[in-house]
């Protein structure tokens, strides 16, 4: 188990395991945060924030922290949402001029923007990916405010709702899908979760299934 809790030298990251208890992780600076974590433990994702401000980091068994660094004519900050299985593949928000930017950040390309919706102020969120690292959840603003969005193995955006359409699920009438906020794939069929308005304005859960059209198709990014 991995999060972060007060001390007496500020806010610390730390892990936790039945034979050890709790444990100070020793990252440096005076308030850091743990956000991912991957199913076995040998990767955790956060931030740490020390007098030159917040740092986006990546943890790996015993060795130093890694910093993420940050996207081109951006600015320290931001967020981390979630790490792949394989502690390969990371995504959040970074920070820039504009707004929040949603960013996937790989071993291989580092931290790179996915870009956003048109028609609205810059505020694009990566909440989540799949196992692999190859399909990635989150939000984009539009004219309309806040839309669920999935940027596939190449990095293409797409609506959530036009998603499902093109895969056979039609989303019910006066349901605006706001956020995905999870994604699995087992046997060929993707599920998604999220938040969104429903036909009374509300806001509440939902869930969708999409049927990929070729399960065996290598999802990883190219």
């Amino acid at each position: 188990m991995f999060g972060y809790s007060a001390s007496e030298r500020g806010q610390v990251a730390f892990r936790w395991h039945e034979s050890t208890g709790m444990v100070d992780m020793r990252w440096p600076g005076f308030g850091n945060e743990i956000f991912g974590v991957t199913p076995d433990g040998s990767a955790a994702t956060g931030s740490q924030h020390d007098d030159r401000g917040t740092r986006l980091v990546r943890w790996r068994g015993e060795s130093d922290i890694e910093d993420l660094g940050e996207l081109s004519a951006g600015r320290p900050g931001g967020c981390v949402s979630h790490i792949s299985a394989d502690g390969r593949t990371i995504t959040g928000f970074a920070l820039s001029a504009e707004g929040p930017h949603a960013f996937v950040w790989t071993e291989a390309a580092r931290m790179s923007t996915l870009g956003d919706l048109d028609g609205g102020p810059v505020d694009s969120r990566a909440v989540s990916c799949s196992d692999d690292g190859a399909w990635i959840v989150g939000f984009g603003t539009s004219a309309i405010g806040r839309e669920a969005v999935i940027w596939d193995s190449r990095r293409s955006l797409i609506r959530v709702a036009d998603f499902l359409a093109a895969h056979g699920t039609r989303v019910p009438s006066g349901w605006t899908l706001q956020e995905a906020t999870g994604i699995a794939i087992q046997g060929g069929v993707m599920t998604l979760a999220g938040t969104g308005s429903n036909p009374d304005g509300d806001r509440e859960a939902w869930i969708a299934k999409a049927v990929l059209s070729d399960p065996s198709i290598d999802t990883r990014p190219r």
